[in-house]
């Protein structure tokens, strides 16, 4: 009969430690959503520091703007690629028309193998903008989107302390 009081008492002590919990949570959540509202309504006082305001506000920028270089990198990188089956193509037909028409054969060949320059130079150029659009991809999407994070982070603790504050 012991061993089952032990057992039920323990069971007492959990439940009670778990309702304690959820009431903590609950007035913590209340307190919290409470400073959030009373912020959108112009009514609760924020702790501001200038500086870091400051400070978010430009990377925020700097993102905006390094993001709108990467959709630009990567438009001129699907171009260039177009552009460059385009200079294939002519290459190709300009050495099949140097067999056809061999009044023009020296002209034809000659242009021919400037389009294969041309386009094996736009080769190189295309393998460097995929390395800078990778990397700007990094930037963009991890790197200042870390810091994104970490300032949302911030911002919660912030709303945590002005709620405990007030």
């Amino acid at each position: 009969a012991r061993a089952g009081m032990n057992i039920s008492n323990e069971f007492a002590e959990h439940g009670i430690q778990k309702i304690l919990e959820v009431k903590d949570w609950g007035l913590k959540s209340f307190r919290i959503t409470k400073q959030v509202v009373n912020e959108k309504l112009g009514k609760g006082t924020r702790t501001v520091d200038f500086v870091l305001e400051e400070k978010i506000e430009k990377i925020k920028d700097t993102k905006s703007r390094y993001q709108r270089l990467l959709e630009l990198a990567q438009i001129l990188q699907t171009q260039l690629t177009a552009v460059q089956g385009t200079k294939r193509a002519m290459a190709e037909i300009f050495v099949d028309l140097s067999h056809k028409q061999r009044e023009l054969e020296g002209e034809m060949i000659a242009n021919g193998k400037s389009f294969e320059s041309v386009n094996d130079q736009s080769e190189t150029l295309i393998k460097a903008l995929v390395s800078f659009t990778d990397g700007l991809k990094t930037l963009v999407e991890r790197t200042i989107q870390d810091s994104l994070d970490t300032i949302t982070k911030y911002d919660k603790t912030r709303v945590e302390f002005d709620a405990y504050r007030t």
